[in-house]
């Protein structure tokens, strides 16, 4: 049964998606030629009808085309093998154009539609390259399934790096249980040294499940030094899950395991997402929930960058819920986790706590080092504790943590730890570095207790070794905030804050933004306020 939310959420969208009965049926053509199935001898099998998509399921590894008959066809490979597959025309779910998914489309299967390709066990390990063609109203109604979407897990093999890459889903409806993504339900990673690789794809439709929910990929795990990149990818979707829901990708998590190398890493670079995410816990306008862990290795690092991304979205939940990731979390040595060059222009509403314009939780501990920088978010957050503008709750303890060339123009909402950046921050525990540098808040900020222009609320928590915490260069506006206080930061005037930085700008204070890299923020005239570059 879908959730009174989906249904609510969909029903919202009549008008890009129609919802009646499903697709899911096509031509028993095949184009594959026995004689050649690499036309193009670049390794890859060309499929050009969705009967040859199905037929994928039957060589995982894609080094050749079984046809319907069961015979293994590699004539045309290269002489190392064929490595995958790719698409040379577009396919349609819906081919006389009736706009409804019932059975009379290709591969209905009495209403569950499209079986994904991969298992947990037998996981898609091949490349696969859309050349740019569409997948027209992709159906998948399996929501006691888990491990759902176009595939439904991938992994890349111990000899053989897996890129699915400039592949187009249109008004795909997909409905799962827990991993569930409109490209992949679960990319589970872990051979040491291998890469899998999602880029340049784009996927718009509504995306449905439980845990572990996102628009393009539902569940990301890598560990034993493996590598797994999220790139260049854009959706214009609606994504409803319950915990761990993102626009991009539900969950991300990073751990070390056992290896010879040295580093497991995820990147995700260059993605921008458009519409609605809708959960309960951890939702994010990007990621719900990403977290690094070492697992105490000391020997191995564990990193996760997630650069040049951008979000506009209306996000909502309960709590650990933000405009680009819902919470972030860096733990254990030798483990960073960097949020750069990404900004977020939503609408972010939740029930409860740790709600941010950006960011909802960003915490750090076990030594890890955490780092934002260059980092905005405009629109508007609401929730009840710990609210602010940029992130929600900013936590560390025994580690690093740096927040800085970064700005809010977020309108803030709340009951208590309400600010304009950060609702809360909190140094835990011992040996904490906490820098926040180079930033500032103009949004209206409301609330009820520990209410603050820049930062509502701040705690310097336990312990008996050194803190260090640096607030620098950091300022909240009182004309648009509507508030004069702050737990750390420096209230100044709209006036002042659009003051240039050059001495011979008559009435403006030249010292506010002294250390500013004008590589870094554009200052505008006196009329502005600073923006990055």
């Amino acid at each position: 049964m879908k959730s009174v939310l989906t249904r609510k959420l969909i029903n919202q969208s009549s008008k890009n998606f129609v919802l009646l009965a499903a697709t899911l049926i096509a031509p028993l053509t095949h184009a594959v030629n026995p004689e050649d199935v690499d036309v193009d001898n670049n390794g890859l099998i060309e499929i050009s009808t969705i009967e040859e998509l199905n037929q994928i399921r039957y060589n995982l590894i894609g080094s050749s085309y079984i046809d319907i008959d069961g015979n293994s066809l590699d004539a045309g490979c290269p002489v190392s093998g064929c490595i995958g597959y790719e698409l040379v025309k577009d396919l349609d779910f819906d081919p006389d154009g009736s706009g409804l998914w019932s059975d009379k489309n290709p591969f209905w299967n009495d209403g569950k539609g499209w079986e994904p390709v991969g298992s947990k066990l037998d996981p898609f390990a091949a490349h696969f390259n859309g050349n740019g063609h569409t997948i027209n109203k992709l159906y998948i109604d399996r929501t006691d399934n888990d491990f759902v979407g176009l595939f439904g897990v991938v992994s890349s093999q111990p000899d053989q790096d897996v890129k699915i890459s400039d592949l187009v889903l249109r008004e795909a409806l997909i409905y799962g249980n827990n991993y569930v993504g409109g490209i992949v339900g679960s990319i589970d990673h872990a051979y040491e040294g291998r890469q899998v690789v999602l880029s340049d794809s784009r996927v718009n439709g509504v995306i449905s499940g439980e845990k572990y929910v996102g628009g393009l990929v539902g569940y990301v795990n890598a560990e034993n030094c493996a590598i797994v990149k999220l790139h260049g990818n854009t959706s214009n979707i609606m994504v409803v899950g319950a915990d761990n829901t993102g626009g991009l990708v539900g969950y991300v998590g990073l751990d070390t395991g056992f290896s010879d190398s040295d580093s497991t890493y995820v990147s995700l670079l260059g993605n921008s997402i458009n519409g609605q995410v809708a959960g309960r816990s951890k939702v994010g306008g990007l990621v719900g929930y990403l977290l690094t862990s070492n697992g105490g290795s000391i020997d191995f690092s564990v990193y996760a960058r997630v650069d040049s991304n951008r979000t506009e979205v209306t996000v909502t939940g309960e709590s650990k819920v933000g405009g680009l990731i819902g919470s972030a979390i860096g733990s254990g040595d030798n483990t960073g986790l960097y949020i750069a060059n990404s900004e977020s222009n939503s609408m972010v509403i939740a029930t409860k706590d740790y709600v941010g314009g950006l960011i909802g939780e960003l915490d750090s501990d076990g030594y890890a080092y955490v780092r934002a920088t260059r980092l905005s978010a405009k629109g508007y957050a609401s929730g009840k504790n710990a609210v602010g503008g940029l992130i929600g709750s900013a936590t560390a303890s025994y580690s690093v943590m740096e927040i800085y060339d970064s700005y809010a123009w977020t309108d803030v909402r709340g009951i208590q730890e309400v600010g304009g950046l950060i609702g809360f921050v909190e140094m835990g525990g011992s040996e904490v570095y906490l820098d926040i540098y180079r930033t500032y808040s103009i949004g209206r900020v409301k609330g009820q207790e520990s209410v603050g222009g820049l930062v509502g609320d701040f705690s310097d928590g336990n312990g008996f070794f050194k803190k260090t915490i640096r607030v620098e260069s950091s300022y909240w506006d009182i004309t648009t905030s509507g508030i004069k206080v702050s737990a750390t930061g420096y209230g100044y005037s709209s006036a002042d804050l659009k003051c240039r930085t050059r001495n011979s700008d008559d009435g403006c204070n030249p010292s506010i933004y002294k250390g500013w890299d004008s590589d870094i923020w554009d200052f505008g005239s006196e009329n502005d306020y600073p923006t990055l570059k």
